[in-house]
Parts: structure tokens; C-alpha cells; sequence
């Protein structure tokens, strides 16, 4: 790897922004690399998250809205 890329590799890694050019124009932004979250774990939020019992009901005034009536 060239020192360009790495000092360039390193700017991006402090949080600053890298951003490659080709012919004058941006083409490429450079970024840190991520960790993607940890797998699913299913119930993990049990508990926590209340949906109202009337969640799924729709004023009628609403439903008129979409189809014109408004």
C-alpha cells in the first residue's frame, strides 16, 4: 500500500473526510470500516415495546382523506 493511502487510510480512521478524485471530480468517499451489529437475538426487546390496542384502527376522517374526500 502506498503512503497515500495509508496517511489517507488514517485521515478517514480520525473522522475526517477523505474523499478520492478522479479527472477533478469526486469519486470515491472513504470512510472508517464499521462492525455491523451483533446477530439477532430474538426477545431481546420483550417487554419494552407497548403497541396500543387500537394500533391497527383508522379514523374514517384519515381513510376519506386518501381517497379524496378531504
Amino acid at each position: 500500500m502506498s503512503d497515500d493511502a495509508k496517511s489517507a487510510g488514517a485521515r478517514a480512521w480520525r473522522g475526517d473526510r477523505v474523499v478520492i478524485t478522479e479527472a477533478g471530480r469526486p469519486y470515491l468517499d472513504l470512510l472508517p470500516h464499521v462492525d455491523w451489529p451483533q446477530t439477532r437475538k430474538p426477545g431481546r426487546l420483550k417487554g419494552k415495546i407497548r403497541i396500543s390496542a387500537d394500533f391497527d384502527s383508522t379514523p374514517e376522517d384519515i381513510i376519506e382523506g386518501f381517497k379524496g374526500g378531504l
